[in-house]
C-alpha cells in the first residue's frame, strides 16, 4: 500500500506541476498538456478528466490544431466508454476518426477503429468488432513502426474469435501478436499471449497444450514478480490441471495463488481461486472443507457484489454528474446567447444614437458657418456704411467751414459800406 501511495502522490505532484506550466505556454502546448491532465485523471474521477478534454477540444479548434482536437474527442468518447455510456462514446469515435483519415494518420485511424471495436464488443456485436478489427489490420499491412498498436489490435482479434468459437482463428491471431511481442523484448506481452492460447488450448479440451503454456507464463511472471498476473496465471494452471482429472497437483498451484492473491488482497482472484479449491476438495471426497471454501468463496463473492453495485452506483453518479454539466454548459450557452443578443441590440441603439449626434453636429457646424458668414458680410456693410458716413461728416464739416468764411465775408462787408 505504501508504494501505491507514493505513486499517487508522484501523480498529483505531476498533474501539480503541469496545471503550473498551462500558464506560461503557448496555445499549442496547452492544447497538448489538457489532454495529458485528462488521461491522467481518467481513472480518478472520469469527470474531471471530461472537463480537460473538453477544454482541450474548445481550445484546439479555435486555434485549428487537428491532432489536439482528434485525441480530446477520442478521450472524451474514452470516459463515455469507461462510465458504460456507449451511446455517447460512439459519436466522438467517429469524429476523432475523421480527423484521423483528414490527416491521413494511419496509427490513429487504426487506434480508433480499435476504440470502436471494443465497443461494438461490449454491446454483444462480436461479428461486428471482429469485422472493424480487420480492417484496422489491413489498414497497418506493410506500415513500419506500428507493433505496438499492431498487438495490441491482433489480441483484441483473437478475442473475437473466442467469444465466436472460432478457436483455430483465435490462435492464429495470439500467435500473431506473441510473434510481435517477443520482436519487441515484451515480456509481459508475451506472458499474456501465452496465456490467452493456454485458455483456448483448455476450451478445446487440450490440456497438454494450455498446460506448456501456462507454464511458458508461469516462468516468465515469476521472473517479472508481478504479484497480480502471477497469482492469476497458477490459478488459471491448477483450474486446467484439475479439469484434466489430476485433482491433487492442480490444488497445489490454486493454494499457491489463492496465497498470493490473500496477500496482495486481490479479492477477485482471491473468489475464483476459493471456488476452484472448493471444488477440488469436493472431487477428492473432502465434503467438510470443500463446504468451508465454499463459504469463504460465497462471503466473498457477495462482497465483490456490493462493491460492483457500489461501482455501478458511483458510474452512474458520474454519469448524472456528466449529464447535469452538460445541462449547465447548455444553460450557460444560452445565457451566453441571451446576452450577446442583447449587447448587440445596445450596441445598435449607441450607433444609432453616434449617428444622430454626428448628424446634429454636423447641422450646427453648417449653422455656425452661416452665421459666421452672415456676421462677416453684415461687419463688411457695417464697414462700408462707416466708411460713407466718415466721408460725407467731412463734406459736412467741409461745407460749415465753407458757410462760417462766406458769413464772416458779408459781415466784413457788410461794416465796410456802412461806413
Amino acid at each position: 500500500m505504501k508504494v501505491k501511495e507514493e505513486a499517487d502522490l508522484d501523480i498529483k505532484e505531476g498533474l501539480k506541476s503541469k496545471l503550473e506550466q498551462l500558464q506560461n505556454v503557448s496555445n499549442s502546448e496547452k492544447v497538448d498538456i489538457l489532454n495529458q491532465l485528462a488521461v491522467a485523471y481518467l481513472a480518478q474521477s472520469p469527470v474531471t478528466a471530461l472537463e480537460y478534454f473538453k477544454e482541450a477540444l474548445q481550445l484546439a479548434r479555435e486555434i485549428d490544431n487537428r491532432q489536439g482536437e482528434s485525441l480530446a474527442l477520442r478521450g472524451i468518447g474514452t470516459v463515455h466508454f469507461q462510465l458504460g455510456d456507449y451511446v455517447e462514446a460512439f459519436p466522438n469515435y467517429q469524429e476523432s476518426l475523421k480527423l484521423e483519415k483528414e490527416m491521413n494518420n494511419v496509427s490513429g485511424i487504426a487506434g480508433l477503429l480499435n476504440n470502436i471495436a471494443m465497443l461494438h464488443g461490449q454491446t454483444g456485436a462480436t461479428e461486428k468488432a471482429l469485422e472493424t478489427n480487420l480492417e484496422a489490420m489491413k489498414l497497418l499491412e506493410g506500415v513500419e513502426n506500428r507493433d505496438n498498436v499492431r498487438r495490441v489490435i491482433l489480441i483484441n482479434t483473437g478475442n473475437c474469435y473466442l467469444q465466436l468459437e472460432d478457436y483455430d482463428k483465435s490462435l492464429e491471431f495470439y500467435e500473431k501478436s506473441l510473434s510481435i511481442c517477443q520482436k519487441m523484448a515484451d515480456q509481459e506481452g508475451i506472458a499474456y499471449s501465452f496465456c490467452d492460447s493456454a485458455f483456448v488450448y483448455q476450451k478445446q479440451k487440450k490440456y497438454a497444450e494450455a498446460e506448456k503454456y501456462y507454464q511458458k507464463a508461469l516462468d516468465i511472471r515469476r521472473k517479472l514478480k508481478s504479484n497480480y498476473v502471477l497469482s492469476s496465471t497458477l490459478l488459471k494452471m491448477g483450474n486446467c490441471i484439475m479439469e484434466n482429472g489430476e485433482i491433487e497437483r492442480g490444488k497445489k498451484y490454486l493454494e499457491e495463488g489463492l496465497l498470493i492473491a490473500e496477500a496482495g488482497n486481490f479479492k477477485e482472484l482471491e473468489k475464483d481461486g476459493l471456488q476452484y479449491i472448493s471444488s477440488a476438495l469436493e472431487q477428492e471426497g473432502r465434503y467438510k472443507e470443500a463446504l468451508e471454501f465454499h463459504k469463504r468463496f460465497a462471503d466473498k463473492r457477495h462482497l465483490l457484489y456490493n462493491e460492483d453495485n457500489s461501482r455501478i452506483l458511483a458510474n452512474m453518479q458520474s454519469r448524472f454528474d456528466l449529464k447535469q454539466k452538460a445541462q449547465d454548459i447548455a444553460n450557460l450557452t444560452e445565457n451566453k446567447k441571451l446576452l450577446e443578443e442583447k449587447i448587440k441590440e445596445r450596441t445598435e441603439e449607441l450607433e444609432q444614437e453616434i449617428r444622430k449626434h454626428k448628424q446634429t453636429e454636423e447641422e450646427l457646424k453648417k449653422h455656425r458657418d452661416n452665421l459666421e458668414k452672415i456676421v462677416k458680410d453684415r461687419t463688411h456693410k457695417l464697414e462700408e456704411q462707416k466708411a460713407d458716413l466718415e466721408n460725407m461728416n467731412k463734406v459736412f464739416v467741409g461745407r460749415e467751414f465753407r458757410i462760417k468764411e462766406l458769413r464772416d465775408e458779408v459781415k466784413a462787408l457788410k461794416m465796410k459800406y456802412e461806413r
